[in-house]
């Protein structure tokens, strides 16, 4: 079995534990789920910070985020997610990822309700050994989205990015094992789709701008002179 084959079967391994543990029993981990504007037709990322209340250590996570909506329009995971902070120097485990060092994507976008609204996935260190977070936050996930639908969304609609508990766990090692399950917390993130300023209007803006700053500079002139 190649070395690959070795990490690829070892993170599956780890998700499938953490689908079947049920009781962690450590301080929190907080996950921060960031907000987001994304223009109608274009596409947009979301930043998932990661931060502990009490110096935990982490060594393996899996997660599962899902976007809803109350509406009927549709934001989408872009499939496949192109994984930008396994190389981000604030990653979690940026320099040790197991997930950094296989060809294939962190995890799978699938459908929940809707398609491509749900995003499964996970990282450990390549090395299996513990990283110590404070509360310092730093990236765990940076997820792309995209309007480009089969119902694209218009301005003014938003999203609800969030963690479905369930099927994301985060474990660390201590005297007894090194998974011990580590409990956490979870704020959801908004994408909201916002309008784009005609050129006309952003001229428009941009000339009376101009003319504001003209008027005051003429009016401290005056101010100097008299």
């Amino acid at each position: 079995m190649s070395i690959v084959e070795m990490r690829n079967r070892t993170v599956l391994g780890l998700l499938s534990l953490g689908l079947l543990w049920s009781a962690p029993a450590r301080a929190d981990i907080v996950v921060t789920i960031g907000d987001a504007q994304i223009a109608p037709g274009g596409s947009g990322f979301v930043n998932v910070m990661i931060a502990s209340d009490s110096n935990d250590s982490l060594n393996s996570f899996g997660f599962e985020f899902l976007v809803t909506t109350a509406g009927a329009t549709r934001l989408e995971f872009v499939d496949p997610q192109p994984d930008p902070q396994l190389t981000d120097s604030n990653y979690v485990f940026f320099g040790n990822s197991a997930a950094k060092e296989t060809p294939f994507p962190v995890g799978a976008v699938g459908t929940f309700d809707v398609p491509n609204d749900d995003f499964v996935g996970g990282d450990s260190t390549d090395d299996f050994s513990d990283e110590l977070l404070s509360t310092t936050p730093r990236l765990l996930a940076r997820l792309r989205f995209t309007t480009a639908t089969g119902l694209p969304p218009v301005a003014g609609d938003s999203f609800t990015i969030s963690l479905a508990n369930g099927n994301t766990f985060f474990f660390g090692s201590n005297a007894n094992s090194p998974y011990n399950p580590i409990d956490f917390t979870s704020t959801r993130g908004t994408v909201t789709i916002t309008a784009v300023p005609e050129p006309t209007g952003l001229v428009l803006a941009l000339t009376g701008l101009g003319a504001t700053l003209a008027a005051g500079s003429l009016a401290r002139r005056r101010a100097r002179r008299s």
